[in-house]
């Protein structure tokens, strides 16, 4: 994931890379998360975390553990807990064993724990687009997109 994200830097001149996650606030925020019946970081999530806590990249956003204030940008990214609690508050069943990681475009990007799966689903509706077995396979689905 280092070498992922080494290369990523040297690709886009634009990419918002945040500092890294504690793995005591990563633990955190995952128990958090599994406790509110959402699932848990999966492993290479926690990975990224551990280099960048989030991503911003055109219309590509990665939540992490903490809130980032982009002042330049007027803009508050949230974290995790911030981008899931709607769907607790809407007790929304389509989220048990799941979690909002971000948005790409017109596509909310979901891990899927009951599969073990990544998947890019509609933001209104939820109905899967594509699934992926591991992040890096969605970060190159994605980057091969935006190029």
């Amino acid at each position: 994931m280092n070498e992922f994200i080494l290369n990523l830097k040297k690709s886009f001149d634009d990419v918002c890379l945040f500092p890294h996650a504690s793995i005591d606030k990563i633990d955190f925020i995952s128990t958090m998360l599994k406790n509110d019946s959402f699932a848990s970081i999966p492993n290479d999530y926690y990975e990224f975390l551990i280099i960048s806590d989030g991503i911003i990249l055109h219309s590509l956003e990665l939540y992490g553990v903490e809130k980032h204030n982009r002042e330049s940008e007027n803009y508050h990214f949230p974290n995790l807990v911030d981008a899931n609690d709607i769907f607790k508050k809407e007790k929304n069943p389509f989220m048990l064993n799941m979690i909002l990681l971000g948005y790409w475009g017109l596509f909310a990007i979901i891990y899927d724990n009951n599969n073990k799966l990544y998947k890019l689903v509609d933001r209104k509706f939820f109905k899967t687009f594509i699934s992926f077995k591991s992040l890096y396979e969605i970060f190159n689905h994605i980057l091969n997109n935006i190029r």
